[in-house]
């Protein structure tokens, strides 16, 4: 979601807590995976990133 408008911390946090309670509720199991990338990408060439990006299909 980050950096897109209409997008918040908060509206996250309301999506993934809505699905967790979802699934629970049909007795499911729900499973969060989180990945921190914000330095991931620091040392990359930033135009090289983003025509791999687009060449795979990625919107901007």
């Amino acid at each position: 979601m980050g950096n897109r408008s209409q997008r918040t911390t908060e509206l996250a946090i309301r999506l993934v807590t809505d699905v967790v309670c979802t699934t629970w509720q049909q007795k499911g199991v729900a499973s969060l995976l989180q990945l921190d990338v914000k330095g991931a990408f620091d040392t990359v060439n930033h135009r090289r990133l983003i025509a791999t990006l687009r060449a795979n299909g990625l919107p901007d």
